[in-house]
């Protein structure tokens, strides 16, 4: 089982195992697969299924929900440190922590919007 600090960071859709297009219906049942294996703390898996469950915490999860999974970016790693580019790699790591600040920013302003 999972470290319960480390699924903090999760975003709902990974602990559920489902995607953006699942309806409401999907999520009774990807929650009740997700209590059988156990891969996840029990009162995590029970708030993924509330965020899901809640309109507004579901579009704040959409807005979190990373494009690229962790094994797809260890492969575009790969890819990028053989690349030529790779000199130009520390501009892109201000680009995205300017990015990130910026995200920050509008997840702020969303959830104030929606409450």
């Amino acid at each position: 089982m999972m470290n319960p600090d480390s699924s903090l960071h999760l975003n709902p859709y990974d602990i559920l195992d489902i995607s953006p297009d699942s309806s409401m219906k999907d999520i009774p049942q990807a929650f009740a697969k997700a209590m059988k294996r156990r891969k996840y703390p029990v009162d995590a898996i029970a708030k993924a299924r509330k965020q899901m469950m809640n309109p507004k915490e579901r579009i704040i999860a959409d807005y979190l929900r990373p494009l690229l999974r962790v094994g797809e970016f260890q492969r575009l790693d790969e890819e990028l440190a053989s690349a030529p580019e790779v000199d130009q790699f520390e501009a892109v790591i201000v680009d995205t922590e300017q990015l990130a600040e910026i995200n920050s920013r509008v997840l702020l302003t969303l959830t104030n919007f929606l409450d």
